[in-house]
């Protein structure tokens, strides 16, 4: 008798457990999608990327949005995941927002105006200080990101 409450208490958690497993790969949704090119060599959080054609898309699980950034040749890929997320009422387009300071580009920003949200990428306080010295103030590029 007790082997047998084990063996249906076992499958019960068994399969509890299953059921938890596949309703939260039901929740990661997929998202925005596009592409975008860069005309210089931009940093994106700790990856660079040369200039080129690029490809993206989004994807979220819980509390988390990933940007998946692969080269149009297929030769380069990354994923980044954003410092921060906002709403985006301003714009019905994707917009890849490039922070200039020192001579080089960040990326600070990914607007994906179709779902409505602002994707924020940190970029280093240090770059920003050296382009505000010698030029007055860091710049900021929008470019569309479809």
């Amino acid at each position: 008798m007790k082997l047998r409450t084990f063996l249906v208490v076992r499958t019960l958690v068994f399969a509890a457990g299953a059921l938890a497993l596949s309703s939260g790969l039901a929740q990661a949704q997929s998202g925005a999608h596009g592409n975008f090119t860069l005309a210089k060599e931009t940093h994106w959080l700790k990856s660079v990327l040369a200039p080129g054609h690029y490809e993206f898309s989004t994807s979220q699980s819980g509390m988390a949005t990933v940007v998946t950034v692969r080269a149009m040749d297929g030769k380069w890929g990354a994923m980044f995941l954003a410092q921060s997320i906002s709403s985006n009422d301003f714009s019905d387009k994707d917009q890849l927002v490039l922070q200039v300071a020192g001579g080089e580009s960040f990326v600070s920003a990914l607007n994906l105006g179709d779902i409505g949200l602002s994707l924020h990428y940190a970029v280093p306080e240090r770059s920003l200080e050296v382009a505000a010295r010698t030029t007055g103030t860091p710049g900021t590029i929008t470019a569309s990101a479809k």
